[in-house]
Formats: structure tokens, sequence, C-alpha cells
């Protein structure tokens, strides 16, 4: 369909025969079209803004509840009772991410510096009200069915499993992948350089046991070699894994980082069956 104004530049074109008039009025059409098309825009609602949680960074810590500190039993693991359940309810807790020295296990020792972690857990948080929070990439109870939960004091919001690690109370437990791994494994590498805690090099040796008998024999002399390495010898780990290494295991992956003996030891690293690294005094 020809537009109205098609219809009057062709009548002033034959009545008038000016090209030029014509002209005139197909130009004042074009303009006044422009003008119409521009208010439009200008009145026409805006286009519905587009959400912004698609770009919101995934959080791993998902809340679960909040409860009380029943007791601690050892410097990663304490009893709870969440709020709403009975006097009776409890539940074990095994802190995600965090590894200390053992206490209490059926058929270990007590570990160099366990009995301090559990000490400075208790004192953080036995009796006092805690939120749990889940990771979202993690199991939610381990092998032994207690469930896995990052612990956070209320009403400051003090983060046991972070700051265990951070003060030297335990390390980063990575054997299975978590959401706040990278930022565990820098509060490890932090308590190292500032040595403290388990990193600390120890202030005393250890204690020589009981008296030998005089009416026993002596025993043969330690002799020196691969079985009787001092503390401060070097050997060699993977990022992953339950042992350490020499240098040049076989077995051993090209990432490898170098630790003292002793420090392996407090991590309950074992020894490389293939390579035969040292073992602790």
């Amino acid at each position: 369909m020809r537009s109205p104004f098609f219809k009057v530049a062709a009548k002033v074109w034959f009545f008038r025969g000016g090209p030029a008039a014509a002209t005139a009025v197909l130009l004042a059409a074009i303009v006044f079209g422009w003008a119409s098309s521009l208010s439009l825009a200008r009145t026409s609602p805006p286009e519905t803004a587009k959400t912004t949680t698609e770009t919101k960074t995934r959080d791993d810590r998902v809340a679960d509840a909040e409860g009380v500190v029943l007791r601690v039993v050892d410097g990663d693991t304490l009893i709870i009772r969440r709020d709403g359940e009975p006097p009776g309810a409890k539940t074990t807790v095994r802190l995600i991410g965090v590894d200390t020295p053992e206490t209490v296990h059926p058929s270990k020792p007590i570990e160099r510096y366990g009995k301090e972690a559990a000490a400075f857990l208790k004192r953080e948080v036995e009796g006092k009200e805690v939120r749990l929070l889940t990771d979202a990439g993690t199991a939610s109870k381990d092998r032994y069915g207690r469930d896995l939960l990052y612990v956070r004091r209320v009403p400051d919001g003090w983060f046991a499993n972070l700051e265990i690690i951070r003060q030297g109370y335990g390390h980063a437990y990575t054997r299975f992948p978590f959401g706040l791994m990278t930022e565990f494994r820098r509060a490890e590498i932090e308590a190292k350089t500032a040595k403290r805690g388990l990193w600390a090099d120890p202030a005393s040796p250890p204690s020589p046991g009981p008296a030998p008998d005089p009416k026993s024999k002596p025993g043969p002399k330690p002799k020196d070699g691969p079985d009787a390495a001092k503390p401060d010898a070097i050997v060699w780990i993977a990022r992953t894994g339950s042992r350490y290494h020499r240098e040049a295991c076989p077995t051993l992956k090209s990432v490898k980082t170098p630790v003292r003996l002793a420090d392996a030891v407090a991590r309950r690293l074992s020894p490389c069956a293939s390579c035969k690294p040292p073992n602790p005094p």
C-alpha cells in the first residue's frame, strides 16, 4: 500500500508540474517518519533486565544448622547437638579438610602435638554455639559415619577448620577434594613459614624412657644408615598419597616436594616400600 505522502507528491507533480515541490513533499514525509519513530522509542518500556543470579559465584559452603558443642574428642572431631533436637540427641562431627595428630586412636600412640590440638579446639568451641555448614563437593559422612562439616563459632564466625591449620595444630587434609582446599593449603604454608605449632622445632629432646636394667647386657650399637636417620633428614612427598620417598623413587611422580622426615612423620605418612626411605629414629 502506498503512503499518503506519495499520493500528495504525485498530485503536486501532475497539477503544478513542479518536481522540486514534489521532492520537498517527500523530504517532509521522511523527516516526519523519523521523528515519529524516535518518539516511539523514547516512550517504549525498557527490556526486562536479566537476572543477576546467573553470574553469582557458586558457594560450596551450604548452611546446615546451628547447634552447641557438647564435647571435643580430639583436634578434628567433636560431638554436637543441633538446635531443636532433644537433650539426649548428639552427632559426631569430623571437620572437613583438616587433620590433627592422633590422641584417641585405638591402635596408635598419642602423637606429637595431638594433646595441644585437642586443647586448642576445646578452648575455642566446647560448650559454645556453632554454625554447621556442609560442602557441596564433599560426601555428607565419612567411612565411620561421622558428619563431615565446616564449623563456625557463633556469633563471631571464628572458622574452626581453617584456624586449626593456620595456627599449626593440624595440616590440610587433601586426600579428598573439597571447596576450600586452596585456602586451606595456603594456611598450612603460612603456618610452616611461621613455624607455628607442630611445624616448630621441638622445644626439648624426647624423653629418654625408663632407666636400663643394670643386669641386662647392652644391645647392639645403632648403625648409621637408612634405618637410623635424623629427624631433620629430607624426604620427598607427592601432592597426594600417604607415603614419603627418596628423591629418586621410581614410584614418585614428577610433582614432588621435599620435607623434613619429622614433618612427614607428624603428618602420619609412612615410608615407601619400594625405595625404602629413612625411618624416624
